[in-house]
């Protein structure tokens, strides 16, 4: 999808106005080479190089906003990917929305897992997943393998076997805090799972310097098997109960 009407300039010059009025033609080169898409710092830093003015260089700030410019066209996936940092609910939503691909859910994510959270999840959620992986390493090492993990199920919700399906509800924000009530439900496969259950958490999010970011969920499953309490609380319990292992 093109970023201004009528999509990004093709190589070649174009006139636009300075400050004083008077026209002020531009050198555009390579402005949808797709190779931009590949290396944004290569991007930039060849914008800064080959674009000119006839007379004058562009200024750098100039240079960086449009090669920025060119590197988010190039990529239609990296536009569509990144999440709106500002909007709450847009947060939450992909939070979920990743949530989604793994199926089960089961236990804390690895590394790569984390690497698709991390766009919507605080420094200090992420901090507390790689910590809770590290102690589940450990226990298992104390252990020998053969006690359950520290974590088993799913760590997101409150049911166990995780959800299939989850709409977030209006958010109450604030100036650095935000929550938003959700409403999920879970359908199994086999017969005995095919009667829906249904049950709403609480996904409380936390403003920074990167936008709105996933911080905790409260698990309000009313029934007496499942996730009881916070999400944080589970991975500190975790991390209490792996360091504490020994061997």
């Amino acid at each position: 999808m093109p970023c201004t009407p009528g999509g990004p300039k093709e190589a070649g010059s174009y006139t636009k106005k300075r400050p004083d009025g008077k026209p002020q033609a531009v050198l555009l080169r390579h402005m949808t080479q797709p190779s931009f898409a590949n290396d944004e710092g290569t991007a930039k830093m060849k914008m800064l190089n080959e674009f000119r003015t006839f007379g004058a260089p562009v200024s750098a700030w100039t240079a960086v906003r449009v090669a920025t410019l060119v590197f988010v066209c190039a990529s239609p996936g990296a536009a569509r990917s990144a999440p709106a940092t500002d909007d709450v609910q847009g947060v939450a939503n992909g939070f979920y929305a990743v949530y989604g691909t793994f199926r089960p859910s089961d236990g804390i994510p690895d590394a790569k897992g984390r690497t698709k959270y991390e766009p919507f999840i605080s420094p200090a959620l992420d901090r507390l997943l790689i910590e809770g992986e590290a102690a589940e390493q450990r226990f298992v090492n104390a252990t020998k393998n053969m006690s359950p993990p520290l974590i088993e199920g799913d760590l997101f919700t409150s049911n166990f076997e995780g959800a299939t399906s989850w709409s977030v509800g209006p958010c109450e924000t604030g100036a650095a805090t935000a929550h938003c009530m959700v409403a999920l439900g879970y359908r199994g496969g086999s017969k005995e799972d095919s009667k829906p259950v249904n049950w709403t958490d609480t996904i409380y999010l936390v403003r920074n310097g990167a936008g709105w970011r996933v911080d905790d969920i409260a698990y309000g499953a009313p029934w007496a098997f499942g996730n009881k309490g916070r999400l944080t609380q589970t991975l500190q319990s975790a991390i209490r109960d792996g360091n504490n292992a020994t061997q």
